[in-house]
């Protein structure tokens, strides 16, 4: 039985999907040219390519778990309104997602209940722009900061959304970004980690 691909991803033919599959040195040359446009799109130092969004977060948060600088902070700060994959992928690195109320007008993080949920014990805050509307991120900036938090910001439903100029995903330490079925930037499957600064 021939099987299609989901309507939100780019048809493709047989000769699509074997240039696609293609082993060597071509391969990775094209795929190390898009990771280098995608940093310098969201001009960031460097991007770093997964095969799912969940992906990249699994392995961003393990290497967060075992930083040096980071010792002892086991919790995840999530919008209770986001992705349950998010949560599920922190549990699977061993951490334990704290869920923060949502605002019902933005969908993002209720900032007055923010400042309680980050503590000592904050690994990261997952920062999530949902539907491709870019939420304010200063706020969250600081309080991760003084707290000696990352901030991880969610851009997987927002590639190409911009806030203040910029696109969203680049101020935060980490930036993350999917092309899965549905994303604004649907290749039916995929991921991108940015990295946005010097810290780590």
């Amino acid at each position: 039985m021939f099987r299609q691909l989901p309507p939100t991803a780019s048809p493709l033919v047989a000769s699509d999907l074997a240039r696609g599959l293609a082993e060597g040195r071509q391969r990775k040359e094209a795929l190390d040219r898009f990771s280098r446009a995608l940093a310098a799109t969201f001009d960031v130092p460097a991007c770093y390519l997964a095969s799912s969004g969940r992906t990249a977060l699994y392995l961003l948060l393990r290497a967060l778990a075992h930083e040096p600088s980071l010792a002892g902070r086991r919790e995840i700060v999530l919008p209770a309104y986001t992705c349950p994959t998010v949560a599920k992928v922190a549990l699977d690195v061993g951490l334990q997602p704290r869920l923060v109320d949502v605002s019902p007008a933005s969908f993002g993080f209720d900032l007055d209940r923010l400042p309680a949920a980050i503590g000592r014990q904050t690994l990261a805050v997952v920062h999530v722009h949902p539907f491709g509307l870019p939420q304010p991120v200063d706020t969250v900036l600081d309080l991760a900061r003084e707290a000696g938090a990352v901030v991880i910001e969610d851009a997987a439903q927002s590639m190409g959304a911009q806030s203040a100029g910029r696109p969203v995903g680049v101020r935060g330490d980490f930036g993350l970004y999917s092309f899965g079925p549905g994303k604004p930037m649907s290749l039916g499957g995929g991921g991108v980690l940015s990295v946005n600064g010097s810290r780590f």
